[in-house]
């Protein structure tokens, strides 16, 4: 492959990047043990109108931070938290990937 090929794949990688972010770097330990500080994850593109699913990952901006989350109620689910223990639609869910209460 010419020098000149790969500066235009990394031109046009670059506006990807800057239009549809797909790679993203975790900072932080919230999402112990799923994800690791400093991570790069790979995210699949879903756009504004998809429905996302329980346990699905969410990338999104906060005040100026791209923040991930996992998704644990759709759309007519009742969350409740009580004495640590998070209730989904009134049933006890075992969060197994989290480290701590």
């Amino acid at each position: 492959m010419k020098k000149k090929d790969l500066v235009i794949i990394l031109i046009i990688f670059l506006i990807v990047q800057i239009i549809f972010p797909l790679f993203y770097k975790v900072d932080g330990t919230s999402m112990l043990p799923t994800f690791r500080d400093n991570q790069w994850v790979i995210i699949d593109y879903y756009g504004f109108n998809d429905q996302y699913k329980k346990d699905d990952f969410i990338i999104f901006d906060l005040n100026g931070e791209t923040i991930i989350k996992r998704v644990i109620g759709v759309a007519g689910d009742r969350i409740k938290i009580k004495d640590n223990i998070l209730y989904i639609n009134d049933i006890e869910i075992e969060e197994n990937y989290i480290l701590e209460k």
